[in-house]
């Protein structure tokens, strides 16, 4: 809608870890049964594997339990190891990048350019 006036424009928003080498073969699982996976698929993926592990280590699915768990330790995801820090952010993997507006079309940004 802006046109021309968005050229440029700077903005956050979640990674795409879709082409991580680490996800290729939850992906390719994952276009097995969808036609066009994309990034919530993983992220949802990452979040029941946290899930799983942290009831495997307290043997409950009790959730103070496993919150206290996920705040405490770090976990193997498709994202690779994850934990959280004392805010409740995510640590070991980064989930939002910033891209510019170029020629109608979000493009990841470098921030060292």
């Amino acid at each position: 809608m802006a046109g021309p006036a968005g050229e440029g424009t700077l903005f956050t928003s979640f990674s795409d870890p879709t082409h991580e080498p680490r996800a290729a073969e939850v992906m390719a699982r994952i276009q097995a049964r969808l036609q066009q996976p994309n990034a919530r698929a993983l992220y949802s993926y990452a979040a029941v594997q946290l899930w799983a592990q942290a009831v495997e280590k307290t043997g409950t699915t009790d959730a103070a339990r496993i919150a206290d768990i996920l705040r405490r330790e770090e976990f193997d995801t498709v994202f690779g190891t994850i934990g959280f820090d004392a805010k409740g952010d995510v640590t070991g993997f980064d989930p939002f990048v910033w891209f510019v507006w170029t020629d109608g079309k979000w493009v990841p940004k470098d921030l060292t350019e």
